[in-house]
């Protein structure tokens, strides 16, 4: 009865680890499809301003920027504060004044005024600020303060005047701020700088927003300063050859910023979203901590906390710019009267051992152990069916309710309803072929494979990898071996899928014949496997502790699968660890010979 009663209490404590597990692993999954559906509605978005961009766009958060041809233009307008080559307003031809300022520095202060007061009155905006920038500067040299200011507050009623490359208005409040210094005019300054009010480069920008610190003592940061320097710089590479279209987090300082781009033939357009404010937008009223980081894991958002337990859907696998991590409060967990009665059954259990007989202690194992796999084998079924079918429940809500309106998220949303559905497919089958395969049932072909091309057709499978540049295949011609097509390839995807979810840099895989023998090898640069543990690594239900320690996902059947296949064909899968990390899997076949 208390080994009975210790199995019950065992049972439970799985019970509600496994429950806190799945919880957890629904908060990921939820976090996965907002974030999906958030950067499909910022490309929708993109899309339809790039068309017909938009008049008074209010982005939270963010900003657009459209550029057709080389003119570029904001929404909102007063979150660019500063560009690359900004369009310079029209200027007065110099010649105009030489005659005055000839005078002006011979010091002949009355003379060179009364040169430029003629030309105040003129029709010309650029005229007229040009003359009353020279007087006021002409004031101030002798003196005439009041003068030199009545003349700068004339000048800034001006609008679309230049002066040696810059807005006369900004030079006239600049100027005010400087002979008056009051309060009313330090801050008329800083806030048309904070809002964009003149057109700048970058360098002047930060100059006269200096400018403004020193005049006005300590003043605030421009909000947009962050989202004006991501754009800024995307507008520059723009310039070079770049993708027609994407989205990357780019760090201004520490803080993140998520661009989304589309380059058209005549029109290009993208939005720069402040990307811990989106984030925290997604994952607000979660009950669990959560985290994002980006794909070298520098956080993003959120804080990576926890009792020890969380939740890890890397970027690789969602094809998000950012990994997703959930934690697990420690009430979620377990109480502390679970764990009292935990280990009281765990005395209780030892006190049995110690009196009962050696068969009893080694039935007791057998029966734990058997109990220990199947309940791994459930939860990690359980976790394979349930991401698909989450993402399947949320999409299909979706649509039901009529939350998505537009066609484009329509199709996307059949889309990933469509890849759920085959990913369940495919998991289906591979349970069922794996029952066959213990049964001894399952039939297979035999006919002349050529090692090379199943290899390849395989790899080939794995884009996203072949794209990063972490998976490679090579090997000797002319290898070929009998076999069934369809099971070998089979075998080949499970030892490279594998190797991929632990590998910290490219996977290789080669093949090669000798001595009437064909083998195919797959070599990670991961963690290796464990010496105690390369025994039962091809047993079925088996996951290693790496597996655990990185929270990979798996049911334990894919290297089950791949012994089975390796012997039903005359040959035999072995694993060996490899000096500084990794390990090589090989898969040895009776070779076919020569044609």
């Amino acid at each position: 009865m208390a080994w009975l009663g210790w199995r019950v209490i065992a049972q439970e404590e799985i019970v509600a680890t496994q429950r806190a597990q799945e919880q957890l692993e629904q908060s990921a999954d939820r976090l996965v499809a907002l974030s999906r559906g958030r950067i499909a509605e910022l490309n929708q978005q993109l899309n339809q301003w790039m068309v017909d961009p938009p008049r008074n766009a209010q982005i939270d958060d963010g900003m657009l920027v459209v550029q057709d041809g080389v003119a570029i233009a904001p929404f909102p307008p007063s979150r660019l504060l500063y560009r690359p080559d900004p369009p310079r307003d029209p200027e007065a031809p110099p010649a105009l004044f030489a005659a005055a300022e000839a005078l002006e520095f011979r010091g002949e202060f009355e003379a060179a005024g009364a040169g430029y007061r003629a030309f105040t009155g003129s029709t010309s905006s650029s005229v007229r600020a040009g003359a009353l920038l020279r007087l006021a500067r002409t004031y101030r040299k002798a003196g005439r303060k009041p003068e030199a200011i009545a003349a700068y507050q004339q000048l800034t009623t001006i609008s679309a005047a230049g002066f040696a490359n810059l807005p006369a208005g900004l030079l006239a409040i600049h100027a005010l701020s400087e002979l008056r210094g009051n309060a009313a005019d330090n801050q008329a300054f800083s806030d048309g700088l904070r809002e964009a009010r003149w057109t700048l480069d970058r360098g002047q920008f930060l100059f006269y927003w200096s400018e403004a610190k020193r005049l006005a003592g300590p003043v605030a940061q421009p909000a947009a300063l962050g989202l004006t320097e991501a754009a800024y710089n995307t507008l520059i590479r723009w310039r070079y050859e770049w993708p027609a279209e994407g989205d990357e987090i780019l760090r201004v300082g520490k803080h993140p910023y998520l661009l989304v781009w589309k380059r058209g033939v005549s029109r290009s357009g993208m939005l720069v979203m402040d990307l811990e404010a989106l984030l925290r937008q997604l994952a607000r009223g979660e009950s669990y901590s959560w985290a994002m980081t980006d794909r070298q894991g520098v956080g993003l958002a959120g804080q990576r906390e926890g009792a020890g337990r969380t939740h890890v859907r890397v970027a690789a696998d969602t094809g998000l710019p950012w990994t997703v991590y959930t934690g697990a409060p420690p009430d979620t967990l377990g109480n502390a009267a679970r764990i009292g009665l935990f280990r009281f059954g765990l005395v209780l259990m030892l006190l049995l051992l110690a009196l009962g007989s050696w068969f009893t202690v080694r039935a007791m194992r057998r029966e734990m152990e058997t109990a220990r796999q199947q309940s791994a084998f459930v939860a990690a079924v359980s976790h394979e069916f349930r991401s698909p079918l989450t993402s399947l429940r949320h999409l299909s809500d979706m649509l039901v309710l009529g939350r998505v309106t537009e066609e484009g998220r329509r199709h996307q949303y059949y889309e990933a309803l469509a890849g759920e559905t085959a990913r369940l497919q495919t998991l289906v089958e591979s349970l069922l072929n794996f029952g066959r395969m213990e049964a001894g049932s399952q039939n297979y072909s035999h006919e002349r494979v050529d090692v090379a091309e199943l290899v390849r057709s395989t790899v080939a499978t794995f884009e996203s990898a072949i794209a990063r540049k972490r998976i490679s295949a090579t090997g000797t011609p002319d290898c070929r071996l009998n076999g069934d097509p369809a099971a070998l390839g089979v075998a080949v995807r499970n030892l490279v899928d594998n190797a991929l979810k632990y590998s910290a840099g490219p996977v290789r895989v080669e093949w090669e014949s000798s001595d009437a023998r064909v083998m195919i090898r797959v070599t990670d640069q991961g963690e290796g496997v464990l010496p105690s543990e390369l025994k039962t690594v091809f047993e079925r239900f088996v996951r290693g502790s790496a597996a655990a320690a990185r929270n990979v996902t798996g049911t334990g059947l894919g290297l089950a699968m791949v012994r089975h296949i390796a012997a039903a064909h005359g040959g035999e899968a072995r694993v060996d660890s490899v000096a500084g990390g990794g390990c090589v899997f090989t898969l040895v076949f009776p070779g076919a010979g020569p044609a």
